[in-house]
């Protein structure tokens, strides 16, 4: 094949546009239960995706809220002598939500989670399949 003929450049293009999320990219179907982007943002856009939870591997409490460009996060968990605080960033990418953190003991979070609904404002976060936090959408 010519790399140069109108057919490869299409296919090129193709890939490319996928590759970044453009516009020829197809989005996966939502799982039974999931939280789409469009919810995700809404929550984001009513009252900064405020939410109440616990961490399911460590047992850790926490309360986060976007405020402005920064998603706010306050933890105590179990054996810990005082809870903590930290800055970072949240924000609806595709149907998840990414966050970034950096801890007080120097480890960084950079993930992207799927919200899945269990009941009247509560859900599950899961983690690449995983579940990670039982949360409570914090709404007024």
């Amino acid at each position: 094949m010519n790399i140069f003929s109108p057919a490869a450049m299409t296919a090129v293009a193709t890939i490319a546009l996928s590759a970044s999320g453009g516009v020829l990219a197809q989005t996966a179907p939502l799982a039974a239960s999931q939280v789409s982007g469009a919810e995700l943002q809404a929550w984001v856009d009513a009252d900064g995706l405020a939410l109440g939870g616990i961490d399911l591997q460590g047992g850790c409490q926490f309360l986060a809220k976007n405020k402005g460009g920064e998603r706010h996060l306050s933890v105590f968990c179990p054996g810990s002598p005082a809870p903590w605080t930290v800055k970072g960033e949240g924000k609806v990418v595709g149907d998840k939500w990414c966050v970034k953190f950096r801890f007080p003991d120097g480890n960084v979070s950079d993930q992207c989670e799927e919200f899945f609904k269990l009941g009247d404002n509560k859900y599950e976060i899961r983690l690449a399949g995983k579940p990670l936090n039982r949360v409570y959408r914090l709404v007024p």
